[in-house]
């Protein structure tokens, strides 16, 4: 190896020293990284269509519209878009629990 490049890998070097495991596993946690080095990703909320929540519900799509209207249901609309694509299918299991405990 000729000597400049001798002098640069040790400059290198030098300048960021090798970092131990728990030094590196430190640096991917505080990163939002996984020990594989792939970044964590947050499962996206499910969108259940307008049509799915009634039938799940058991009651038309204006009824649904209602209930998201008085705040029980909560209305997904995509970035871009006027119009909503659904509900959060964790909204209708919630309410199904509800209904099923007699809650409403």
């Amino acid at each position: 190896m000729k000597q400049p490049t001798m002098a640069a890998l040790c400059a290198l070097v030098a300048a960021d020293p090798p970092r131990t495991c728990m030094d590196r596993a430190a640096l991917a946690a505080a990163l939002g990284l996984d020990a594989g080095g792939q970044a964590k990703v947050a499962e996206a909320p499910r969108v259940m269509p307008f049509d799915e929540a009634a039938r799940v519900l058991a009651c038309t799509r204006r009824n649904i519209h209602q209930l998201c209207r008085t705040g029980q249901l909560r209305k997904i609309t995509l970035p871009g878009r006027k119009l909503s694509r659904g509900v959060f299918s964790e909204d209708v299991t919630r309410l199904v629990a509800v209904c099923v405990k007699g809650g409403l």
